[in-house]
């Protein structure tokens, strides 16, 4: 059994990422359930799943039970909810195929359910036009694919932005690693934002990585931050995070940004309260040798001025410059940092 899959299935299987798997379900069964019961009164609505199950079935066992009440009350049709999960491993590939009686597709088992099992890499939403629940459970660190290489296959976060996973009434679960060391291929607005909240207010980048990739996020596709789950296996020393992302309203409506903080913190001052900003003081004397216009929007075009420059400038956090960059993004103004 190759060491990787020891590696993968021993993490797994832990009491920490159990709970990050009950978040996951709990919101799939409320992103499912008006989708269901629209079936159930006539409608052809239905909903596509992406994941990556390793050896563990909760999810994908989930979804395919949910269909079941519509077994004895409608005829099979080739409109089936679409459940499609990723393997990587040959060997772990081979062993999980039709070990679960949802995966035969047989409508003796499951009526509505179509499953496809795919033995490669996952990839971003190809089937889905609406209803799209995607868990990108990549636990990598995240970033852009190598510009050096227009052959390389894409990385975590191009997929991750990929419009598609972005169609109507969608959910999309991002996991990553919070521990980043280089900025190479990744943003560099999300590192430096990571890196100046270390700055300012102490600790290691990796205790503020998380709000960074969620502002990130928010910034950069239609979806809103629903939930942040921070945690740290006990016999892992990477700390992660489990995103949550929705346009969906049924989903939004009933979470209020959950959040949770799993990470080991030597400072027992760390404050991560997300409706409560740290504020920075602003300095006496903004450095003299910089010539600052006044205005934190031309500051931010002129792309003269670093993000800890700005910050220190304006009394703003890293997430309140970040906010105001990313409006004039949306705009399609240009703006950005100095390298400096």
């Amino acid at each position: 059994m190759a060491k990787a899959y020891l590696n993968q299935t021993f993490f797994c299987k832990s009491l920490i990422k159990s709970r990050v798997r009950g978040h996951v379900c709990n919101v799939f069964k409320r992103f499912a359930s008006p989708i269901i019961n629209n079936a159930f009164n006539g409608s052809q609505e239905r909903f596509t799943l992406y994941s990556l199950p390793c050896d563990l079935w909760e999810l994908e066992q989930l979804a395919a039970d949910t269909t079941q009440v519509l077994d004895s009350l409608l005829p099979a049709s080739d409109n089936k909810f679409a459940l499609h999960c990723f393997e990587n491993d040959n060997g772990l590939y081979r062993r999980e195929k039709h070990s679960r009686s949802f995966m035969l597709n047989e409508e003796i088992f499951y009526r509505h359910v179509q499953f496809d099992y795919h033995n490669e890499l996952l990839y971003a939403n190809r089937h889905a036009t609406e209803n799209f629940f995607g868990w990108f459970d990549f636990t990598g660190i995240p970033m852009h694919g190598s510009k050096a290489s227009p052959t390389a296959s894409p990385a975590d976060l191009d997929i991750i932005l990929d419009h598609n996973n972005f169609v109507k009434n969608s959910v999309v679960f991002v996991t990553a690693s919070l521990s980043w060391r280089r900025a190479e291929n990744m943003p560099r607005d999300m590192f430096n934002q990571a890196r100046v909240e270390s700055k300012l207010y102490g600790g290691k980048a990796c205790w503020y990585a998380a709000r960074a990739l969620e502002d990130y996020l928010a910034a950069n596709t239609p979806m809103k931050p629903f939930m942040s789950i921070e945690y740290q296996n006990d016999n892992q020393r990477t700390p992660m995070v489990l995103l949550g992302l929705s346009n969906n309203d049924h989903v939004l409506s009933h979470y209020d940004h959950v959040f949770e903080d799993g990470v080991h913190r030597e400072s027992i001052n760390f404050d991560r309260d997300k409706s409560k900003p740290k504020q920075i003081e602003r300095p006496a004397s903004i450095q003299p040798e910089l010539d600052f216009s006044g205005s934190l929007t031309e500051d931010l075009k002129s792309s003269n001025f670093s993000l800890s420059q700005l910050c220190l400038a304006y009394g703003k956090t890293p997430r309140e410059v970040g906010a105001t960059k990313a409006h004039l993004t949306r705009k399609g103004i240009d703006s950005g940092y100095s390298l400096t």
